[in-house]
C-alpha cells in the first residue's frame, strides 16, 4: 500500500515544475495564444508559419491547422499568418495573466503565377513556305479554387503593342492556362527578325493585385524541310518518311493526320527518317515533323501523301 501512494505522488507531480512539458493548451500554467488555421475555402490549412510580436516567437501550424504559443502574461502581441499562396493576415491579441487564449485564423488563397513563358513557333507549310508567330503563356493557379480566377485579367506587352491572353485549358480545380498565338505587330514589317530579343511583359491584375513577369522574346527554331514524300505523292506503308532536320538538337515528334484525325504518331530525337510502320486506309493524308526544344519553343514542316 505504502508503494502505491508513494508511486502516485510520483505521476501527480511528473507534470510540474519548470521543465514540465506544457503541450496542452488547457495547461493553465502556460500563458499564450493557442487556435487553429483554416483555408477560406474550408477545411483545416497546415504548414502556416505565425509569428508574434514584439516578442518574436515563431510557431507552425500541423496537420489538423493547430499552433500555440508561449509568451509573456498580460503582454499585447501582433500575430501574424503566412503561407505560400496565400494572404497574409494579422492579427492583434492580449495575452492573459494566465492561461491561454484562442485565435483561429481563415487566410485567403491569392494568384500564383506557377509557369510564365514567351515561346517561338515556325511552321514550314506543304508549300514550302514559312510562318511564324510568338506564344506567350501563363500558368496561374488559385488556392480558393480556379473560379476566382475569372475576375483576373491576363495580358502581354511588347513596346506599345498589348493583347489579352485568353483561357486555353484547365489543370484540375485550381489551375487554369491562358495564352494566344501573335503573329503580326501593327506597322511592322518582317515579324521573325522584330519580335526577337524584344522585351515581353505578362502581366496579372485584379482588384488590389498586380504581377508583372518580364521574359525575353527567344530566336526561333530552324524548321525540317524535304519531307519525302510530299505533294500529295503515292506512299503505301510500311514504308519509310524522310526529312532534312533544320538542326540536330531538338527533340522530334511524327505525326500522320487524315482530316482532323491523329491516326500515327512517334517520338523520336535526331533522325532524318522514320518508318511508318501500320498498314493506312485508302485516302489523302497530312504528315507533320515537329521539332522541340526543352524551353517549349517549336518548329514544323508538313508535307501530304495519298495512299491508293
Amino acid at each position: 500500500m505504502r508503494r502505491t501512494i508513494i508511486g502516485l505522488l510520483l505521476a501527480a507531480t511528473a507534470g510540474c515544475g519548470a521543465n514540465a512539458p506544457r503541450d496542452n493548451p488547457y495547461d493553465v500554467s502556460q500563458t499564450g495564444v493557442y487556435g487553429t488555421t483554416y483555408r477560406r475555402s474550408g477545411g483545416a490549412l497546415g504548414g502556416v508559419s505565425i509569428t508574434a510580436s514584439p516578442a518574436s516567437v515563431t510557431a507552425s501550424s500541423d496537420a489538423q491547422g493547430g499552433y500555440s504559443l508561449d509568451l509573456t502574461p498580460g503582454s499585447r502581441q501582433t500575430l501574424q499568418f503566412s503561407k505560400q499562396g496565400y494572404q497574409t493576415v494579422t492579427d492583434t491579441v492580449d495575452v492573459p495573466e494566465r492561461g491561454l487564449t484562442r485565435r483561429n485564423a481563415i487566410l485567403p488563397g491569392q494568384a500564383m503565377v506557377d509557369t510564365a513563358a514567351v515561346r517561338t513557333v515556325v511552321q514550314r507549310l506543304w508549300n514550302g513556305s514559312l510562318r511564324y508567330h510568338i506564344e506567350p503563356a501563363l500558368v496561374v493557379s488559385h488556392q480558393d479554387g480556379s473560379t476566382l480566377l475569372d475576375s483576373f485579367a491576363f495580358q502581354c506587352r511588347i513596346d506599345t503593342f498589348s493583347w489579352v491572353l485568353v483561357e486555353t485549358g484547365s489543370r484540375g480545380d485550381y489551375t487554369m492556362l491562358y495564352g494566344r498565338a501573335i503573329d503580326t505587330i501593327p506597322g511592322v514589317t518582317g515579324f521573325s527578325g522584330w519580335i526577337v530579343g524584344r522585351l515581353a511583359q505578362l502581366l496579372v491584375t485584379s482588384t488590389g493585385y498586380s504581377q508583372l513577369i518580364n521574359r525575353t522574346v527567344p530566336g526561333f527554331l530552324a524548321a525540317p524541310d524535304g519531307l519525302t514524300p510530299s505533294g500529295g505523292a503515292t506512299f503505301t506503308p510500311p514504308d519509310t518518311l524522310r526529312w532534312i532536320n533544320g538542326q540536330p538538337d531538338v527533340d522530334i515528334t511524327v505525326e500522320v493526320w487524315q482530316g482532323t484525325a491523329l491516326v500515327w504518331t512517334c517520338d523520336t530525337t535526331n533522325v532524318s527518317r522514320l518508318l511508318l510502320p501500320v498498314p493506312l486506309a485508302s485516302g489523302n493524308y497530312v504528315w507533320r515533323v515537329v521539332g522541340h526544344d526543352r524551353n517549349g519553343n517549336r518548329s514544323q514542316a508538313e508535307a501530304t501523301f495519298t495512299r491508293p
